[in-house]
């Protein structure tokens, strides 16, 4: 299946007009029992006022239409349980179902009895409140005396209609009753009494139904129970619990895979079908991505296609990340916390191509979402955030811009409350993260850079990862390498310096001379290579060119190497010093893992030394005629692919190999700088500008030498006329023209080392120019030390195939055309 075939969330769905505009208030997601009935007119209650708005938001699970249906024939019938407490297997939705069954009697026929124990003030009674609301006044019910249950029956009984009384969030009344002493009693104590009178006539009411929702004890009562007043209102809690579980028939509105239908049907307005329709090549791709990225194995492959279709556009384990580890907050409401934050997420995303929303979508850089999370974990995991995952600076950046963010806010969803469980596996950070644009396999690699980076991930000894408020082995990294000074950073540079070199080649190598130093540097007729500390070549000049009082002499006999940019070098010179002192200063407590992980930092660090060594001291510097210095070129030398090690040995190859040290001497180049070895090498070594010899043995073995250079024979002619020699042909015959017109070449460059012989017998750079049409003709020609010759032919133009054709490069020449060129 092609990408290009699905769409994004929001043409699939269509989001509710104040989660779209982004004006949805908040509060809207805390349904209120006694808003509904209230004479003041809340805006955030108008969609729970409406019968119409309110079952265009409400998903019916199969426990609410079981529960109707129950509470319909004890009403209608007089059969089933007469008291009946709600339940929802996730925490939430018991108000909503409370608000169902108010707007269900009026198709009943039904008098619906409303109390909200969050509302209800204690200077009212409930039973006085049951009769205010049934007779429009209170006068069987008055004081604060519970009824007696002859009383209760009384006021019930023989009434036109039947009677639904629903008393929500009852103990939050009870626990502020507590505080009303009655005589010897209190209001709680009184009301308590109420409830089991008020049970105990239901058997009697036939077509009177009591609904309550009592919250769990945690909730209500929190873990402080040391106090007079929390033990006080704990055995309240226990008597109206035992009380309540004496009578009650359980009604269980919902269970846990109800809450993605739930949170669907809030937040779009598209029904449950079109949704699946409308989504199936979505989802159908994505699972094809996760099996073949290997996030998804086995019997879990069907389980999760066949669950994101029902929580599509979320996937799975958004809904679960939230609902079973976020949730487990005593401040995270499991139904209205999980909106309000969904509703920020899918606000934030109208405005991209995202067809499905995973827990990397959960944007933290915007701050509406961050506070939503932020009031549940505590103030101190913003520094968590900010430094790893979507600050300016974030270390997640650092590591990759999208997928390392993505990655990171994919672990930080996962690793939050740390008591539920430690972090997400590898499999569910990939299922997490990837889009169209990022696989499954940019994903692993992007994990370790975010592990060598970040300064609050950590990754258990089972592979879990998690974000933890406390700094890692990174951040105790980076805080030493803060701490390592300047100075300790250069003598462990000028110590690196010294161990790479070997010595053997030069006839001294001096490091790091200052200027009071630098005109001590021995005058003798020998190679020295000075490694400077800062890039001045007036200074090298200086050098070369010695004091008034002690000129130099032998000018020709010094190579400098001066420094380029050296960040990178500074760096990981300070993180080995870091991660040292790191090491000897870890108690016993930390895991082999962590050991382990710095003993690889400090071989990173080493290894990258060594290349970044080379890389700062590459810049070459030889004498110049006039006692000046001039400039060979930048060299960038790599010791994973250069077979030698030291930095001298490098320097020495490559300047011996590209001749400008002489290894090899030709005799008569030799001889042109004097009559023996002696008098040659003498005026070698003293002459700025001339060549410089790697040794007296070169020139003392080029005039020893009495083998007479054989000359490479000449190529044979070939078609066209003779470009290495020989007698040309005058003109083409007839069958040498051909109908197709000959190929030509644009650009052709061909650089070679040749011997006198091989160079004679190429006439044809001469004539090329004359002979030819074309825009650009090129030809320089240099002898070496060693008595060969560089060649360098640039030709610009309609070069013709004949003659390229006719170029044969030695084993040491290079021939370019059009694409192989380079300027």
């Amino acid at each position: 299946m092609k990408n290009n075939t699905v769409k994004p969330f929001h043409k699939i769905l269509e989001v509710r007009p104040d989660v779209q505009d982004g004006t949805l208030d908040q509060s809207a997601y805390a349904a209120n029992l006694g808003d509904v009935v209230s004479d003041i007119d809340k805006p955030a209650a108008k969609e729970y006022r409406n019968p119409v708005l309110f079952r265009e938001m409400t998903y019916e699970t199969e426990g609410m239409r079981k529960a109707l249906d129950h509470i319909r024939v004890r009403l209608q019938d007089g059969k089933g349980n007469g008291l009946r407490q709600l339940e929802t297997s996730f925490g939430g939705g018991k108000t909503h179902a409370m608000i169902a069954m108010y707007h269900k009697c009026k198709d009943w026929d039904t008098t619906p009895v409303v109390i909200d124990g969050q509302s209800l003030r204690t200077a009212s009674t409930l039973w006085g409140e049951i009769e205010r609301q049934l007779d429009g006044n209170i006068q069987k019910m008055a004081g604060q005396v519970a009824p007696s249950g002859d009383q209760i029956y009384e006021l019930l009984h023989n009434r036109k209609k039947p009677i639904l009384i629903l008393i929500d969030e009852i103990f939050n009344y009870v626990a502020g009753a507590a505080a009303i002493p009655i005589g010897n009693s209190d209001l709680a104590a009184q009301t308590i009494i109420f409830m089991q009178r008020l049970y105990g006539q239901l058997g009697s009411l036939q077509n009177v139904c009591l609904v309550m929702s009592l919250s769990k004890r945690d909730d209500v009562l929190g873990t402080d129970t040391g106090n007079r007043t929390a033990k006080i209102q704990n055995e309240y809690y226990s008597k109206l619990q035992k009380i309540a579980g004496r009578h009650h028939q359980l009604d269980t509105i919902s269970e846990d895979n109800d809450i993605s239908h739930i949170i669907r049907r809030r937040l779009f307005s598209t029904s449950e079908e079109t949704i699946q329709y409308g989504a199936k090549d979505t989802i159908q791709w994505c699972i094809e991505q996760m099996v073949e990225g290997e996030s998804l194995l086995g019997d879990d492959i069907e389980k999760y296609k066949e669950r994101f279709a029902n929580t599509y556009p979320f996937t799975p384990d958004v809904i679960d990340t939230l609902h079973k580890k976020w949730a487990s907050y005593p401040t995270f409401q499991r139904t209205r916390g999980v909106l309000r934050l969904l509703s920020l997420v899918v606000h934030s995303l109208l405005e991209s191509k995202r067809s499905w929303i995973a827990p990397s979508d959960i944007d933290l850089s915007v701050p509406e979402i961050r506070q939503e999370l932020l009031k549940h974990t505590g103030d101190n995991t913003e520094s968590v955030i900010s430094t790893d995952i979507v600050g300016n600076d974030a270390l997640s950046r650092k590591a990759d811009e999208e997928i390392g963010v993505r990655c990171a806010a994919s672990i930080f969803m996962y690793s939050f409350p740390p008591r539920t469980g430690r972090g997400a596996t590898y499999e569910e950070v990939k299922r997490s993260t990837f889009t169209y644009n990022i696989t499954h396999s940019f994903i692993g690699d992007t994990v370790g850079k975010l592990l060598r980076r970040c300064f609050y991930l950590d990754e258990t000894d089972d592979k879990m990862l998690y974000f933890d408020i406390k700094p890692n082995i990174n951040h105790m990294i980076d805080q030493a390498k803060r701490n390592v000074s300047d100075s300790a950073v250069h003598k462990e540079e000028r110590m690196r310096l010294d161990g790479a070199r070997d010595g053997g080649m030069f006839g001294d190598i001096h490091i790091w001379p200052d200027e009071t130093e630098a005109y001590n540097i021995p005058d003798r007729p020998v190679l020295q290579l000075v490694i400077c500390k800062k890039d001045d070549p007036e200074w090298c000049a200086k050098v070369v060119n010695g004091t008034n009082k002690s000129r130099r002499i032998h000018m020709n006999g010094l190579i400098f190497l001066l420094p380029s940019n050296g960040i990178m070098l500074s760096d990981l010179l300070r993180l080995y010093l870091g991660v040292e002192f790191v090491k000897g200063s870890l108690s016993a407590e930390y895991k082999a893992s962590t050991r382990s992980y710095l003993n690889s930092e400090i071989k990173r660090a080493k290894d990258g030394i060594g290349d970044e060594l080379c890389k700062k001291y590459s810049v070459v510097y030889v004498p110049a005629e006039g006692g000046k210095v001039r400039k060979i070129r930048d060299y960038m030398f790599n010791p994973a692919t250069d077979s030698l090690k030291s930095l001298d040995s490098l320097m020495w190859g490559r300047l011996t190999k590209e001749d400008h040290v002489a290894a090899r001497m030709a005799p008569d180049i030799a001889a042109r700088y004097g009559k023996d070895a002696d008098g040659a090498y003498e005026s070698m070594i003293r002459t700025p500008g001339s060549i410089i010899p790697a040794s007296f043995e070169v020139v003392r073995e080029a005039f020893e030498s009495d083998e007479p250079e054989v000359p490479e024979p000449p190529d044979p002619p070939t078609h066209g006329g003779s470009l290495w020699g020989g007698s040309p042909r005058d003109e083409p015959t007839q069958d040498d023209i051909t109908q197709e017109p000959e190929k030509t070449y644009e650009r052709v460059l061909y650089t070679d080392v040749v011997n006198a012989a091989r160079l004679t017998g190429m006439r044809w750079m001469l004539r090329s120019p004359q002979e030819l049409s074309l825009k650009g003709f090129v030809c320089n020609i240099s002898q070496r030390p060693d008595g060969m010759y560089d060649i360098r032919v640039e030709m610009g133009g309609a070069v013709p195939d004949s003659v390229v054709s006719n170029i044969r490069p030695t084993n040491r020449g290079k021939l370019e055309k059009d694409d192989g060129w380079e300027e």
